[in-house]
């Protein structure tokens, strides 16, 4: 019998490269040239910023096994790399470019510690992990992004050892008072689209817990509550609740970059 799930699969990932260029093109230049995105994250958003407020030697212990999930262009991975406390880190994305072509610059443009890092192609779930085999599992703007937070999170809490760390870092949780205001408002352009009669062959979701705004990309949003409710659901207790009081872009306003410090119980 021959099968096409292998092939099926690369070729679905790699609609995220044509999604960006298609719907995106101003993005593109940030995807493809490390020196391109490293100035954004040193000049045009707060990401690199918002994870330094963090006092990592207090979480860090001794020859930390880190896991860092949708590393995208390798910018974290490079960063925690720096800490004598940590011994390795493995950076899971599933963008085969960005670990070949992007990351390894990165790692040098942050100054990070190459030797201690290696690349695994890979997607959120199920991580291929044995048992309570890392100690700290990282997941930087990324969550979001998971078809199911809460099947990824419950992977995590499997594969953290016992009093392990999970970092979800720069999200953007919503109030409910803020929520409820943009469900609303997508539930009346449904409505309006549906009287119309209006054919979009992709659209939003929405939920009571959260909302697909961005069906091209993936990208989910949810309020603060419901963070807060899934990790503590999938086995987890939130140590440090971080609000940074930065936004994503410098000089802009916007929903701020929050961190949520959990550990597996």
């Amino acid at each position: 019998m021959e099968s096409w799930i292998s092939e099926q699969t690369k070729l679905s990932i790699s609609q995220f490269d044509r999604q960006i260029a298609k719907y995106y093109p101003d993005s593109v230049k940030y995807f493809n040239d490390p020196h391109e995105f490293f100035n954004g994250l040193t000049n045009l958003w707060n990401y690199l910023d918002a994870v330094e407020v963090i006092d990592w030697n207090a979480y860090l212990k001794d020859k930390t096994i880190c896991l860092d999930i949708g590393g995208g262009t390798g910018w974290l991975s490079g960063f925690i790399s720096k800490f004598d406390k940590v011994e390795k880190v493995v950076m899971v994305d599933s963008n085969k470019r960005s670990l070949t072509d992007m990351a390894p610059e990165m790692i040098r443009l942050i100054k990070g510690k190459h030797e201690k890092i290696c690349f695994v192609e890979g997607l959120f779930s199920p991580l291929l992990t044995q048992d309570s085999s890392v100690d700290a599992v990282f997941v930087c703007s990324a969550l979001h992004h998971a078809d199911n937070a809460v099947i990824l999170l419950k992977e995590i809490n499997r594969i953290l050892k016992k009093d392990g760390l999970l970092f979800i870092l720069n999200e953007t949780p919503y109030s409910t008072i803020k929520f409820l205001s943009a469900i609303t408002r997508q539930f009346l352009i449904i409505t309006r689209d549906m009287l119309l009669r209006k054919f979009k062959p992709v659209s939003t979701t929405i939920s009571s817990a959260g909302f697909l705004y961005d069906p091209f990309l993936n990208d989910k949003a949810y309020p603060l509550w419901y963070f807060e409710k899934a990790i503590k659901t999938c086995g987890f207790s939130i140590v440090e609740l971080i609000k940074t009081g930065l936004p994503t872009l410098k000089n802009q306003k916007g929903p701020e970059l929050t961190h949520f410090i959990c550990k597996k119980t």
